[in-house]
């Protein structure tokens, strides 16, 4: 059993929530309101898998919803993945990101139960090494999550500023992907 190194860069465009353009616009769903700037990480990676700016989402496309309507998305169908612990969220990052080449959107929960105790970063590619066998067939099972890089829409430290998916698993367990597929 040997190694091959891997670097794979997927195209995706980062954005932070709190930039001017749109940190104050207003996201609501019923009764609760936020904005970008606090609560819209899951509209920031959208714009990052669109590669258009979150204000765009907003006054474009009516993504004015707290807990992001992804089928508002104007290029990508959003499924749902879920994940049972970072051991299965590396397999499966590894099918999408490296072999599929594809974004994946991480969903964590801390846990608390709590505001602000949930949040959205978008993975962008994967550094790192992956076991092979003598005929050049990967083994994932051998990968953890520290190769997929992300972007993080968030730059508050202790909440956000995740480099890497263990970063981001480290604070936020991942509990889901969003997976795109184009429209």
């Amino acid at each position: 059993m040997g190694y091959k190194s891997i670097n794979i860069s997927l195209d995706v465009k980062q954005y932070y929530q709190n930039e001017d353009d749109w940190k104050d616009l207003v996201l609501k769903t019923g009764q609760e309101t936020s904005t970008i700037g606090t609560s819209g990480c899951a509209l920031t990676c959208g714009a990052m898998l669109e590669k258009i700016p979150p204000n765009t989402l907003y006054n474009d496309y009516n993504m004015k919803d707290l807990y992001c309507d992804w089928s508002k998305l104007p290029k990508y169908n959003i499924s749902h993945e879920g994940v049972s612990d970072a051991e299965d969220a590396a397999f499966k990052l590894f099918l999408h990101v490296v072999l599929n080449k594809k974004p994946i959107i991480l969903f964590g929960d801390d846990g608390k139960g709590k505001p602000l105790s949930t949040h959205f970063v978008i993975v962008r590619g994967f550094q790192g090494k992956v076991a092979v066998d003598p005929d050049g067939n990967y083994f994932p099972a051998d990968s953890s999550l520290v190769p997929f890089k992300v972007y993080d829409p968030s730059t508050v430290n202790g909440y956000g500023n995740a480099k890497n998916a263990d970063d981001f698993n480290d604070r936020f367990s991942i509990k889901s992907f969003r997976v795109p597929t184009k429209k």
